[in-house]
């Protein structure tokens, strides 16, 4: 499933040149592949798997992909303390996750995706934990 990522990762990404004021030109993405590729993985490690038989829903609208998980924030993390804090639903598959090379480091998927996003000239993703699901939206650059 996580290879499937990887590939969903890369067929959305969109490249293409934009003029650069100084002359010359740049490529930027629709949506960074190393952004998608992290969230696209959150998703799946930190969804509740206890008792929801709810899939990871990936929607793809003309300005954005929003990718809907089921579980809100694991009990140990509040609102407040997300995104800087971490907790782990699922920390078999999570190590399962890294041992196979899906993940480089616990606790900052999240910041490297922010970062691809800037790096990228896209606006921040955004985060929207509910009481049963999380919400992730990331805006296509224009």
């Amino acid at each position: 499933m996580l290879r499937g990522l990887d590939e969903l990762a890369e067929s959305i990404e969109g490249a293409r040149p934009i003029a650069l004021p100084q002359g010359g030109d740049r490529t930027v993405y629709d949506y960074p592949r190393r952004a998608m590729h992290e969230l696209l993985v959150n998703a799946v490690i930190h969804r509740n798997y206890d008792g929801s038989t709810t899939p990871v829903m990936i929607n793809h609208f003309s300005d954005r992909i929003e990718i809907m998980s089921p579980g809100g924030l694991y009990p140990d993390l509040t609102p407040e303390e997300f995104p800087a804090g971490t907790s782990y639903r699922n920390p078999v598959l999570a190590e399962s996750a890294k041992v196979l090379g899906f993940v480089n480091r616990f606790g900052r998927g999240i910041a490297l995706a922010q970062g691809e996003l800037a790096r990228n000239g896209s606006s921040p993703a955004v985060f929207e934990p509910g009481y049963n699901r999380f919400l992730v939206t990331v805006w296509r650059r224009p």
